[in-house]
């Protein structure tokens, strides 16, 4: 059976975007089974080349046109395509045979979770020397992801813990959006809210899967690094260059509040199950009635 894989890359003024694409095309098993869809947002002279990836959807704007994170990964998001969706960030490195790899152990979780279920997770680091030449930092422990209530954000975060169960995954309520891995099909019911802009992109994600039955499941291989540290890689970040962002930060924040208050007024944007928004609070530990009103 062919496993197609949709990768979806939103680069904002990110010279590593180049790497990651070739990165994950030559080390995987079967590369023409990858569907890259990739927005890229930068100056005309900084869009890479791209055309030795076979199955390629390339769509550029120009960085000043950009309205964040969320609306960048709508773009990239759009027409999906293949039996397997996986979401990283430009700045990304992949292992040998990642692909067959990852597919194998989203499918033995599957038997053990049941067929709904998203592995995320944030990758282990690496960082690029002086040189541009990447440093991989690989931790030998698995990690999850659980969510509390980060009250300098006034928004739902992650943070690490070691995973328990390293056979079949852990269950988690946080989503992580630069590793994203299921079914075509389920990402098409929580497709990206181009009205967002960035902070509440993940928690928001979470809160919707879980509120249609979609489970969060901790990947139980390693098959990719992020770049977490910028000072050596030269890319920009968004509200560095527009000093408008205040307003579209606090334009989401008001569209947070309705999904993370468990409004179902926003349809596919916001939340499922009613139920379910009671159970995620439950296991969270979170009561999202008291936090929200807090939002500012």
């Amino acid at each position: 059976m062919v496993n197609r894989i949709f990768i979806s890359i939103a680069s904002y003024r990110d010279p590593d975007l180049i790497n990651t694409v070739k990165s994950a095309h030559e080390n995987a098993a079967y590369p023409n089974n990858l569907i890259f869809s990739v927005f890229s947002q930068a100056e005309e002279s900084e869009h890479p080349d791209l055309s030795f990836v076979p199955n390629l959807r390339y769509e550029k704007a120009h960085w000043s046109e950009s309205l964040g994170a969320c609306w960048a990964r709508e773009r990239a998001n759009r027409n999906l395509e293949g039996d397997y969706f996986l979401q990283i960030d430009s700045h990304s490195r992949f292992l040998p045979g990642w692909d067959k790899l990852l597919v194998l152990a989203y499918k033995r979780a599957q038997t053990f979770w049941g067929n709904r279920i998203f592995f995320t997770n944030y990758p282990d680091p690496f960082e690029l020397d002086h040189s541009g030449n990447p440093e991989f930092f690989a931790q030998a422990a698995f990690f999850k992801l659980n969510a509390y209530w980060h009250d300098a954000s006034n928004m739902v975060q992650g943070e690490w813990a070691d995973v328990i169960d390293t056979a079949n995954g852990d269950e988690q309520y946080f989503m992580s959006a630069n590793s994203m891995f299921a079914e075509v099909k389920l990402m098409q019911e929580i497709p990206y809210d181009p009205e967002l802009y960035f902070t509440g992109e993940e928690p928001s994600l979470a809160l919707r899967a879980y509120t249609r039955g979609i489970r969060l499941i901790s990947p139980t291989i390693k098959f990719m690094f992020t770049n977490y540290n910028r000072p050596n890689s030269k890319r920009r970040l968004h509200w560095e260059d527009h000093p408008q962002w205040h307003d579209l930060n606090r334009k989401s924040y008001e569209r947070l509040k309705l999904i993370m208050s468990g409004d179902t007024s926003l349809g596919k944007y916001g939340i499922g199950s009613k139920y379910l928004f009671q159970q995620y609070q439950k296991v969270t530990g979170i009561n999202l009635g008291d936090k929200v009103a807090q939002i500012q």
